[in-house]
């Protein structure tokens, strides 16, 4: 814990404390530590090096069981996107080599099918010209 003492010089109080000069005293008022325009911040300070200097007041213990518990959620999800990688390639290629052609056979049949009926319309369709023309011809004869 840091005590802040404020010392007097030739009637003019000592400007290094954290509190505004407005305030007579460091116990006078927490909420002047909050404001944004009573902190000091160097320019060349970088959020990580400042979060970095907040390291000691976490203990070692409290620390040790943040990593521990950090590092243990991260190897979890490590070897669940690992399985499930390997899953989705499975399936992938499985799919690939065994449904692609089984597809291309669907199509073919469908096509054959098709294929079938219309010459079987086109037959038809001939054979009904031909007895239309035959009918044709027996009137005339």
């Amino acid at each position: 814990m840091v005590k802040i003492s404020v010392f007097e010089e030739n009637g003019q109080q000592h400007t290094n404390t954290p509190y505004p000069e407005s305030y007579s005293s460091a116990s006078s008022s927490t909420d002047s530590l909050l404001s944004i325009d009573t902190l000091e911040f160097d320019g060349n300070q970088s959020i990580f090096s400042r979060l970095a200097a907040l390291i000691d007041i976490i203990p070692p213990t409290t620390r040790h069981l943040i990593s521990s518990k950090i590092s243990g959620a991260a190897s979890i999800i490590m070897r669940t996107g690992n399985r499930l990688g390997s899953a989705l390639w499975i399936i992938s290629t499985s799919t690939l080599l065994v449904g692609l052609p089984f597809a291309f056979v669907l199509e073919k049949e469908a096509n054959s099918k098709e294929t079938a009926i219309e010459r079987d319309m086109m037959e038809r369709h001939e054979g009904a010209q031909a007895s239309n023309l035959a009918k044709s011809l027996s009137i005339y004869i």
